[in-house]
């Protein structure tokens, strides 16, 4: 056993060298491709910094949400409601006022409605949360893609939140909800499909092949749904810049990603890592302050019985309101780049005319690279 196990560091060693040798010919590559990705990010840094009334947009629509969730629990107890209310005294020598029963009678008839109904409701709270970070996400996209396109190489541009507002309540409101009820829809199969196939697991025993069927049906399932969001999100991305349908942004938008695939991939992984380093490290800073104010300024710390739960509460509404609010950052990058790839692409020469000044700088330094390269 010990023979097997002795030149594990080795093979571990040997696949880490191979990744990075992939990793270093992808940067040789790419290198022009990932200084405009890093400077991407910059001015998604910059355009935030610029617009700092863009943070309100995701407490208007969480407000909206509070609102619907209240608006929807009424409703479901209202269909909950439906079958006859008796009095429902308990114990006979004991009355509580107000005490009542629901009696269904039978329930064949009344309770298959009751059941639509409810799968309706369920249906349609899913289908709203999606919808509102679809409009969310739409919202930071125009906001970003007009700052863009009013900023040109001597002045910068201001990002309009109202027309961000505007296009996603009323341009393109259909689409946006469109684009989630395709979403909405291959979330609840997958949820559906993994509910039965626990329930299977569980009738067969934990049986082995039945467990692998369902491990790969799963799995299925959940890369249709990640390749569904992300060629949802470059069409809203698309559909920022050129206001069209949802179906024709959708192809556009993933012809664009096609073509400058490196130029997407280095900007989603950039923010992917600025936007985990952010959450990890707020989160842990904010539990830290916790601990020293329970610590030094309370002295709660020494009172309570187990301290660690108001710290893994701290931690964890860190982590959901960081979410919420770097959440922004992310979209703001992909707008900005199918921006980016848009005004070149309009150009046919590999020129922008739009955009910050810090951008035409590295386009420039990139085409005085290529220059190079051909001995101009």
């Amino acid at each position: 056993m010990e023979g097997d196990t002795k030149y594990a560091p080795l093979g571990i060693g040997i696949l880490f060298a191979l990744l990075s040798v992939l990793y270093a010919i992808a940067l040789w590559c790419g290198w022009d491709q990932l200084k405009l990705a890093i400077e991407i990010v910059n001015c998604s840094a910059d355009f935030l910094a610029n617009t700092k009334r863009l943070l309100g947009v995701p407490i208007l629509y969480y407000a909206a949400l509070f609102f619907y969730f209240l608006f929807w629990l009424s409703c479901v107890i209202s269909v909950e409601c439906m079958g006859k209310i008796v009095p429902d005294p308990g114990d006979d020598l004991v009355y509580v006022p107000l005490n009542k029963d629901i009696n269904w009678g039978d329930r064949k008839e009344m309770g298959a409605i009751v059941n639509w109904m409810l799968a309706f409701l369920i249906f349609a709270l899913v289908w709203f949360v999606f919808f509102l970070q679809a409009s969310n996400n739409y919202v930071v996209m125009v906001t970003a893609s007009t700052y863009y396109f009013t900023s040109t190489r001597e002045k910068l541009g201001a990002g309009q939140v109202s027309t961000g507002i505007r296009w996603a309540w009323v341009h393109n409101f259909g689409s946006l909800a469109f684009g989630s009820i395709i979403i909405t829809i291959i979330f609840l199969v997958r949820t559906i499909v993994y509910y039965f196939f626990k329930k299977a697991e569980k009738l067969s025993g934990d049986n082995g092949c039945v467990k692998c069927i369902s491990c790969v049906v799963i799995c299925f399932l959940k890369c249709i749904e990640e390749i569904v969001e992300y060629i949802t999100r470059a069409g809203f991305a698309y559909m920022a810049i050129a206001g069209e349908s949802f179906c024709k942004s959708c192809y556009d938008g993933l012809i664009l990603n096609f073509k400058h695939g490196i130029k997407f991939g280095f900007a989603n992984y950039l923010a992917w890592c600025f936007i985990m380093v952010g959450k990890v490290g707020i989160t842990i800073l904010n539990v830290v302050l916790a601990w020293l104010f329970m610590s030094h300024v309370t002295g709660s710390a020494q009172e309570v019985s187990n301290p660690f739960v108001p710290l893994i509460f701290v931690g964890v509404v860190s982590y959901l309101i960081v979410a919420v609010f770097l959440g922004l950052f992310d979209e703001s990058v992909l707008a900005m780049m199918t921006s980016v790839c848009a005004d070149m692409d309009l150009n046919g020469d590999g020129k922008a005319d739009w955009g910050p000044a810090t951008l035409h700088e590295v386009l420039d330094s990139m085409e005085d690279d290529d220059d190079k390269k051909d001995g101009k």
